[in-house]
């Protein structure tokens, strides 16, 4: 299948092109955003522009680890018959991302 015949068998689902355009769009606000992410953690946090961008950094590192290892795992647990595996796996990340990274008030 050549490039062009690729794309249009990806395209000929409406699904794709929706998600297509809701990926775009959420970038595009994603990268509107930016300044204003620092800003807040920079408030929040009370730490220079330097520290905000290092800890927006560790942060987006977290994520990408997070789908990394949840993805196999999910699925190896599918594979041993764990019919709930994506919610479980998922509620516990939620889980520990909350019991670990919350802020005393």
């Amino acid at each position: 299948m050549t490039l062009m015949q690729a794309l249009r068998y990806v395209l000929a689902v409406r699904t794709n092109v929706a998600l297509i355009i809701a990926s775009a769009c959420g970038y595009y606000f994603h990268v509107r955003r930016a300044d204003l992410r620092q800003r807040v953690v920079s408030g929040q946090y009370r730490v220079g522009q330097v520290v905000a961008n290092l800890l927006l950094l560790v942060v987006g590192a977290g994520a990408v680890l997070g789908v990394l290892v949840a993805g196999p795992l999910s699925d190896a647990l599918l594979r041993r018959g764990h019919l709930s595996a994506r919610l479980s796996v998922a509620t516990v990340a939620a889980a520990a991302t909350r019991s670990c990274c919350s802020s005393p008030r």
